[in-house]
């Protein structure tokens, strides 16, 4: 508190002419953004600064109200989400049935929280395999745990990152993949043919599937 309110009072003698300021508590998964869109938004007209998990804002009364404004629709908590994770595909695209038995299970977490899958915990019943098979560079990788983080883009459109590390003796390598849907959609997440990613291209053209249902959850 005590480097916020000396941070504060540096900003008010270095800009006499402004008339107010106020302090924000920063509550949303992507602060810096908020920052950056402000400063577009005011330019040299407001000053904006981050300190920790606050704003620190100084200009006119006029201003700050409207800013203030902006805050409580632009900086949302992240959102509650509930994840289902199946090995069994879905009967109909956009279908919301759920997959039961030891094949799925569900998560609750919020946007741009990591989440990590292992195939272990899915696959109880299943035996002869340690992991889902993919094809990498044509050649069949056995993925044993994946880790997940999901954004917004819009009301109900969201992306999914994916990624998963591949081991060839004592070489490890991180692959990634990202997809687009929508909340209440099935979306696959393993790599699927022609699917093209950087530093490795999936080529697959018969592999394991893993389905993830995106719904979101009231904030408590």
């Amino acid at each position: 508190m005590r480097r916020i309110c000396t941070a504060l009072t540096a900003l008010l003698f270095a800009a006499p002419a402004m008339a107010g300021s106020e302090v924000w508590q920063l509550r949303g998964p992507n602060p810096d953004e908020v920052v950056t869109a402000l400063r577009g938004l005011y330019g040299d007209a407001v000053r904006v600064e981050r300190i920790n998990d606050r704003l620190l804002l100084v200009g006119q009364e006029q201003q700050l109200q409207g800013i203030l404004d902006l805050l409580e629709e632009i900086d949302q908590p992240p959102l509650p989400l509930l994840l289902t994770i199946s090995m069994v595909p879905p009967p109909q695209a956009g279908s919301r049935l759920y997959a039961t038995g030891d094949s799925s299970y569900r998560i609750e977490t919020v946007e741009q929280a990591l989440v990590a899958i292992d195939h272990e915990r899915l696959a109880q019943r299943f035996s002869g395999s340690d992991g889902w098979v993919v094809m990498i560079d044509e050649e069949p990788v056995e993925v044993r745990s994946l880790m997940l983080q999901i954004r917004r883009l819009g009301s109900d459109t969201i992306e999914v990152l994916t990624s998963f590390a591949q081991r060839d003796g004592d070489h490890r390598r991180v692959l990634g993949n990202q997809r687009t849907g929508r909340l209440g959609e099935w979306i696959p997440l393993l790599p699927t043919p022609a699917a093209s990613v950087t530093p490795a291209r999936y080529t697959s053209s018969h592999s394991d599937q893993l389905w993830l249902l995106v719904e979101a959850l009231e904030r408590r």
